[in-house]
């Protein structure tokens, strides 16, 4: 949708242009000559976007010089007599500044966006999550809706437990989301003691962990997002992994829902 937007002004500041420059060729004795160098410019910025893909920077710049343009159209046309051809002309120049305007601001707040996503979802971000990054998890956390959180805890648990996993492992997987509160604590109870050497015990936390998020969002708004036992999960998470293929993984799972909003 906000390509097909950008396509669009992007077609509307061709058609200015066209409309400039004809203006210009039929009143080329009381247009000043750089009115209709600055109309073919803008005619020409606005035709690039619609016949190539370009990449986002190259957006912003295209902005960027149709806003210059623009202004440049407006002002050089203050100044000659005032008539009627003259004042269309600057009318067109406003125009394409503000259009230029708006592409500037569309493509740099889209730049910034995906700035953002890549400081959860990058490898630094994979780094910092495997040193047990607590600001890290609390951030992602706050990217994942309170009503996909029973089946992400599910699935980053599957994905950290292999099989074969225990019998309480596999009925907290079978249906995350719609256990009851009395099947949860009864898990939750099962899996009180359970507790092993290195990742063997940190997978029951873990599963302990999960628990605890399927109960936590039974309690909270679907379209909330994070909160306490989410983000202790995402640090859980961490002290399960061996090496970096588990991590990566295990990693790929626990942003899965994120980018699934984002996207």
């Amino acid at each position: 949708m906000e390509r097909a937007t950008t396509s669009m002004v992007h077609a509307a500041v061709g058609a200015l242009a066209m409309a400039s420059l004809g203006t210009w060729a039929v009143h080329i004795d009381q247009l000043p000559a750089t009115a209709g160098l600055a109309s073919g410019l803008l005619l020409a910025l606005a035709a690039l976007p619609l016949m190539s893909r370009i990449p986002p920077a190259a957006y912003l710049a295209v902005g960027a010089a149709t806003l210059a343009l623009g202004l440049y159209l407006a002002w050089v046309t203050s100044n000659p007599p005032d008539i009627h051809a003259v004042r269309v002309v600057q009318d067109v120049g406003w125009t394409v500044a503000i259009l230029g305007g708006w592409i500037v601001y569309t493509n740099a707040v889209g730049m910034m966006a995906v700035r953002r996503r890549a400081e959860v979802f990058d490898d630094a971000a994979r780094a910092s999550w495997r040193a047990g990054d607590a600001a890290y998890a609390l951030r992602l956390s706050r990217s994942i809706v309170v009503r996909a959180q029973p089946h992400w805890a599910a699935l980053v648990l599957e994905t950290a437990w292999p099989e074969p996993r225990p019998r309480v492992v596999k009925d907290l997987l079978a249906s995350p989301a719609s256990l009851g509160r009395d099947e949860l604590v009864e898990i939750r109870a099962t899996l009180r003691d359970k507790d092993g050497e290195d990742f063997v015990g940190a997978r029951w936390e873990l599963a302990r962990l999960a628990c605890d998020v399927i109960a936590e969002a039974s309690s909270r708004e679907s379209d909330e997002t994070g909160g306490p036992a989410t983000a202790r999960f995402i640090v859980a998470a961490a002290r399960v992994v061996r090496d970096d293929e588990e991590a990566a993984r295990v990693f790929a799972a626990l942003i899965l829902p994120a980018i699934a909003r984002r996207a």
